[in-house]
């Protein structure tokens, strides 16, 4: 019973989250951009982020939303790749 109420209250929520995410969507342009790090380099989201602001400013929009998606690195930890999308909308 219990997996069955679980199963039931995250599909909810993936519902919602589907159903939020679309409304986003149709309010602004989404970007995505992946930036590699290498040992000498730190703050990758704040590069990251930069780097998708400047999209949405290169086309006159605003930042609105910005989420990083993933981190992965070499397996040595040495470069690293971030990966993240932005909302922009118009100003």
């Amino acid at each position: 019973m219990r997996t069955s109420l679980r199963t039931a209250v995250f599909s909810a929520l993936a519902a919602a989250s589907l159903i939020s995410g679309a409304a986003v969507a149709q309010g602004g342009v989404r970007y995505t951009e992946t930036i590699t790090l290498y040992p000498d380099e730190n703050d990758g989201d704040g590069k990251l982020y930069a780097a998708l602001a400047a999209k949405c400013e290169a086309q006159g929009l605003s930042p609105s939303g910005f989420v990083v998606t993933s981190r992965v690195h070499d397996g040595y930890g040495l470069v690293w790749w971030h990966t993240g999308e932005i909302t922009c909308v118009g100003n």
